[in-house]
């Protein structure tokens, strides 16, 4: 799948200290087909798909959660549906997001617990100790 992505937007990025272990991890990926017209070098045959992914996790000192949204022009193939999108082409759309979930968190736990920063591992979609509930289309 040939895909043109737009910047990645954070929308929303809250850290918060906790005193209590808590098991909660929450990652909500949405895929919005959008009717916008194509910047001149894509061709007609390309579908923009807007990605939100709504983010809460928490590990031994620290919860995080957020909002990431992405525009992405995807060449050569119609999405209209969720139907219209592979598992393998979900996780590609939603691979740049997560990146950018995991430096925020290795960054930010870095300065604030002035400790070698956390790391988090997306490496799988349907990781079930993190799964991505994907909403409808």
């Amino acid at each position: 799948m040939e895909i043109h992505r737009r910047h990645p937007l954070v929308e929303a990025f809250h850290y918060d200290r906790i005193q209590e272990d808590t098991e909660e991890q929450l990652l909500n990926l949405s895929i919005l087909p959008l009717e916008t017209e194509h910047p001149e070098s894509l061709e007609h045959h390309t579908s923009t798909v807007g990605t939100r992914l709504d983010f809460s996790l928490t590990v031994k000192k620290f919860k995080i959660s957020g909002g990431i949204t992405q525009i992405n022009h995807i060449k050569n193939k119609q999405v209209e549906t969720q139907e219209d999108l592979t598992e393998a082409e979900i996780a590609e759309l939603a691979t740049p997001l997560l990146a950018l979930v995991q430096r925020l968190t290795y960054e930010v736990s870095e300065i604030a617990l002035n400790e070698p920063g956390t790391s988090f591992d997306f490496t799988q979609v349907g990781n079930p100790d993190l799964p991505i509930n994907k909403l409808s289309i």
